[in-house]
């Protein structure tokens, strides 16, 4: 998620809300794992995924997954050196 998020920053997310096109969000893929994307769209009970980077491909952006694997939306990012940055959608 280079160049929003950077390894070793921490996040913090809620459960609670609507997500919305262009909102950061950790989703539990089957067969991934976990992982911290944007949303690119959203259809029916469907959700496509997509990286703020450019540069490097990832296997669950550009394929449709549940709703229902949405564990919560980024609200807050904490840096490896103490900064805080509210996370805004685009």
């Amino acid at each position: 998620m280079l160049p929003t998020l950077a390894h070793g920053d921490i996040v913090i997310c809620c459960d609670w809300g609507a997500i919305k096109v262009n909102d950061i969000v950790i989703a539990d893929v089957l067969n991934v794992g976990m992982v911290v994307k944007r949303i690119e769209s959203i259809i029916g009970e469907n959700i496509v995924l997509k990286s703020d980077n450019k540069r490097l491909s990832s296997s669950v952006c550009g394929i449709d997954i549940p709703k229902s694997s949405i564990l919560g939306r980024v609200l807050l990012r904490v840096s490896s050196n103490l900064r805080f940055n509210l996370i805004k959608g685009v």
